[in-house]
């Protein structure tokens, strides 16, 4: 999995985000790789990654707990998982492309 924090907006609308890209599956230690379920419920794959962003940004002192509890409070959690792009193996222009969409100033070419 990677994450890339975004930060998008102006001061007035702040609008930081994380953008992340992982694989639906799992590899063994020997390379193997296992897919996901094509209908796999992403509701609490959502959770665990809110409250590991939450314990990441409270180590950081990034956050206080109130601001967690509020966010907690929200009825739309301000987490989601979009998981309707998906890029098949060996697609790796459109993995590059996608990987450039999250970081335009890290991820360019050198020629």
């Amino acid at each position: 999995m990677i994450v890339s924090p975004q930060s998008f907006g102006s001061l007035l609308h702040l609008h930081p985000h994380l953008r992340s890209v992982l694989s639906l599956g799992v590899f063994t230690r020997d390379g193997v790789f296992y897919p996901a379920p094509e209908d796999i419920d992403f509701g609490p794959l959502e959770d665990l990654f809110r409250e590991e962003v939450f314990k990441t940004f409270l180590e950081q002192e990034k956050i206080t707990y109130e601001r967690i509890e509020f966010v907690r409070s929200w009825k739309h959690s301000g987490f989601r998982v979009f998981a309707e792009r998906r890029i098949a193996q060996g697609e790796r222009q459109e993995i590059e492309s996608l990987l450039q969409y999250m970081e335009p100033d890290r991820c360019h070419s050198k020629g």
